[in-house]
């Protein structure tokens, strides 16, 4: 737990989301109060040992974080199946059910208040379910992913996400590599993938009836790497969708080398766990070091006025463009952009967000949506897929949206504004 800490405190790839108006450290800060809650209610005291009062307000208490976790991020609703998991390992049947009586009586409560107040029906977790059973999230036309496209999909994505991202957040693995043809990725490499595996497995399993704790932590753990391997479309690798996971991902990781060098025939190694500490200590403290320099500069600028120093010329294009925008666009017209939050951020200004391409194509129908929102202009970037570096992939989902349109309507947009020459952004009028 204490090398854990150490390693996570000096992690760049995670301190980065301290300052990010992305949802992980919201849902971060939710998962380990959860881990507190459940901890001292349901494993270092017996929920069966209180009166019938406390039990009842612990349930119902339980059921606002199942909940909870799941409205921060989807993926959060695996802690639902955690719960279960765990109470039916210790036997625990009736805690159990209740578990998931309190979670749907408040899942139905949350759907209730919805209709009153929005007068919303729409599914939203059923649409997101029928994205990611699509054997390709934009093409239609594909079908439905069969079971073993489904293995498939969990074997890739554990491959991108542990023997790539991982060891990259580690810094035991560059971040991109430069060929004559420019900057790629590095390859995945399945042993690394298979070893990570092994010790989080055989961790769980040496402390099966030793520790509840780190039971309830692995069953977790694995629980929602799985899922999240299963579910989740390759194109759509980030390492953000692993990052609520890392202190676990390390800390399993390490429990399991740690474990392993307890075995007899071992013992004459565990010199080695210390020291694959300090290897890791000092690549991330080397990284941070470097980072920091950087930063300083850059934190001077920031701080003498210039909020857009620091940030890659594609994102510096984007803000840009949406100042503009905010300030020469009249505020009775609808802007649409792909980051509308960050957009907000910059210049107190709704817009409207194009987050994906619908399954349905057809040129009317995404016209037709546009026009439901009442969307008179659209800002299209080229922001950047990896951060790190400039690519030939980018987040071109405006791009796509507009594409369908203009395959049947090419006039249907004009050019307003161009910001940027390298990695520009374009604000378009719907004409």
């Amino acid at each position: 737990m204490f090398s854990t800490l150490m390693l996570i405190s000096i992690n760049t790839f995670l301190l980065f989301y301290g300052s990010q108006t992305y949802s992980e450290a919201l849902f971060m800060f939710a998962q380990m109060m959860f881990f507190i809650f459940f901890f001292k209610n349901f494993i270092t005291s017996s929920v069966s040992g209180f009166d019938k009062k406390k039990q009842i307000a612990l349930f119902l208490y339980l059921g606002i974080f199942l909940l909870a976790l799941g409205l921060i991020r989807s993926i959060g609703y695996v802690i639902l199946i955690v719960v279960v998991v765990y109470f039916l390992s210790q036997k625990e049947w009736k805690n159990a059910g209740i578990s998931v009586l309190s979670f749907v009586v408040f899942s139905g409560l949350w759907k209730i208040i919805k209709m009153l107040l929005w007068k919303d029906t729409a599914l939203q977790f059923s649409n997101q379910a029928s994205s990611l059973m699509m054997v390709h999230p934009y093409d239609a036309s594909k079908g439905t992913e069969t079971f073993m496209g489904f293995i498939g999909r969990f074997i890739d994505n554990s491959n991108i996400y542990i023997s790539k991202f991982f060891f990259q957040i580690l810094n035991l693995r560059p971040e991109l590599i430069k060929t004559p043809k420019g900057y790629t990725t590095p390859e995945e490499l399945p042993f690394l993938t298979i070893l990570v595996y092994i010790l989080i497995v055989w961790a769980i399993i040496y402390y099966f009836k030793k520790n509840k704790y780190l039971l309830f932590a692995g069953i977790y753990l694995v629980s929602g790497l799985g899922l999240t391997f299963v579910i989740l479309q390759t194109i759509w690798a980030s390492y953000r969708l692993i990052m609520p996971y890392l202190p676990l991902l390390i800390m399993f990781s390490l429990l399991g080398i740690y474990t392993l060098l307890k075995l007899k025939k071992l013992k004459s190694f565990q010199l080695l766990f210390p020291v694959i500490i300090l290897i890791l200590f000092f690549t991330s403290f080397q990284n941070a070091t470097v980072k920091i320099k950087e930063n300083q500069k850059i934190l001077k600028k920031n701080l003498a006025g210039n909020m857009l120093a620091g940030l890659t010329p594609d994102w510096q294009n984007y803000i840009k463009m949406t100042q503009w925008a905010a300030k020469n666009i009249p505020e009775n017209e609808v802007i649409a952009c792909r980051k509308p939050n960050i957009a907000f951020i910059y210049t107190k200004r709704r817009f409207f967000g194009i987050y994906k391409v619908p399954q349905n194509t057809d040129p009317d129908s995404l016209l037709q949506n546009l026009y439901n929102h009442k969307v008179n202009y659209i800002i299209m970037a080229s922001l950047r897929k990896y951060e790190a570096q400039k690519t030939q992939y980018t987040i071109n989902t405006i791009f796509r949206y507009t594409y369908f349109i203009r395959q049947k309507y090419p006039n249907k947009f004009t050019v307003v504004k161009q910001i940027g020459i390298d990695e520009p952004a374009y604000l378009i009028k719907l004409n």
